[in-house]
């Protein structure tokens, strides 16, 4: 199978089978797929946004956690775990075996359980060493708390903490996420006659 990066939004099914009859399925896995130069090319030149991220591998399980569930508190985003930045010039350095990643994986299917928000793909380049984790994360319908049970929102190319200290920020959000509407919010100070 030949592998173009998708375009934000856009879901890929593989086929695999899984999950299995009777599991529930938090995270869509889409397998291992062959990139070739071209694509590795292109994914290396790949400029970090609102919707983007590319993290080396040396990222934690927990700060992986934060950075996805920032996206699932947005508008949703795209993830490449194995990319790494030095003195501005990347390269590809996935993990040794697609088992290697299995701690992001877990925190991944730790913070995503009870949804089907996020599908996870090895990429595998052609040149290159390693299997590259690319995570896709769909917004999410409720607020998702992280590792470190803080809420986290992508702002930019950054993922920033929200700090809820107070009824108005909660409900912020809850607007911003679409979980509430002005239509169900009182009025304050409105007096009828």
């Amino acid at each position: 199978r030949k592998y173009a990066p998708p375009r934000h939004g856009e879901v890929i099914h593989s086929g695999v089978g899984w999950p299995r009859e009777g599991e529930m399925q938090v995270i869509r896995d889409l397998g291992i797929v062959d990139v070739d130069a071209e694509a590795v090319s292109r994914i290396l030149s790949l400029e970090e946004t609102h919707f983007l991220d590319l993290k080396a591998r040396e990222l934690t399980p927990a700060k992986l956690g934060t950075h996805a569930t920032a996206f699932g508190n947005s508008a949703g985003g795209e993830v490449y775990l194995g990319i790494d930045e030095n003195a501005g010039v990347r390269g590809w350095r996935g993990f040794d075996s697609v088992e290697d990643a299995n701690g992001y994986i877990q925190v991944l299917h730790d913070l995503f359980q009870g949804n089907d928000l996020i599908s996870v793909q090895f990429l595998r380049g052609a040149g290159v060493a390693g299997f590259v984790l690319y995570a896709i994360i769909e917004k999410s319908r409720e607020i998702l708390t992280s590792t470190d049970d803080q809420i986290y929102v992508r702002v930019s190319a950054q993922r920033l903490p929200v700090k809820l200290t107070s009824h108005a920020e909660v409900e912020r959000l809850k607007l911003d996420k679409g979980l509430a509407t002005y239509e169900d919010m009182p009025i304050e100070d409105l007096e009828v006659e």
